[in-house]
């Protein structure tokens, strides 16, 4: 029987799973598929008829990591993409086994290699500029590795003119350049690669 979240990071670790801080700084498991990787916050809550291993997951890259930490200005890491709901990874036992735990590894492998990250980013590009909480900044990042220069230089020229398009006040034109800067960059790349 696993009682405590402690044993439970220390089967999941030793199943292939990392350790890590998420991005508000709760502790982060860990896998990395070829294309992207899981972010996953499992939890065992011990009542007196049973017990509860339940779990919420995202899935993230490393370029989009880059992207917002080269827009913030300093080093983030693991901003979801794409989340799941917490009821998809909610296991109901009269006690947690191993057993149940690589149950769980096996079922977020399997979610996380169904999720499309294109589809997420593409969600987080199309949000309005009043969006709010972390969602702006994840905007101007899905836009930079997406190659939007144009969308980004008109964010910009609004906020050289004293526009701020309603964005939230933590968004300053620092941000926008950086990700503009960036987005050159990527099509750069693009257009270097298409060309050989």
């Amino acid at each position: 029987m696993i009682a405590t979240n402690k044993e439970l990071m220390h089967i999941l670790r030793e199943i292939g799973w990392k350790i890590s801080k998420d991005e508000v700084g709760d502790s982060c498991c860990i896998y990395s598929l070829e294309n992207c990787k899981i972010l996953a916050i499992p939890s065992i809550k011990n009542l007196t008829s049973e017990s509860i291993l339940g779990c919420v997951a995202a899935i993230t890259t490393n370029e989009f990591d880059k992207a917002i930490s080269i827009i913030y200005g300093k080093n983030k890491k693991n901003i979801p993409i794409v989340s799941s709901r917490y009821k998809d990874f909610n296991y109901h036992k009269e006690s947690i086994t191993n057993d149940t735990i690589i149950k769980l590894s096996d079922d977020l492998i399997s979610w996380g290699k169904q999720q499309d990250i294109e589809k997420g980013l593409w969600h987080y590009r199309s949000l309005p500029t009043d969006a709010k909480g972390a969602f702006p900044v994840r905007h101007l990042a899905a836009l930079a590795i997406h190659g939007d220069s144009e969308k980004l230089s008109y964010y910009l020229e609004n906020f050289k003119k004293g526009n701020r398009m309603n964005f939230v006040p933590y968004i300053k034109e620092e941000m926008i350049e950086s990700a503009l800067k960036l987005s050159k960059v990527i099509n750069f790349k693009n257009n270097s690669f298409m060309n050989k």
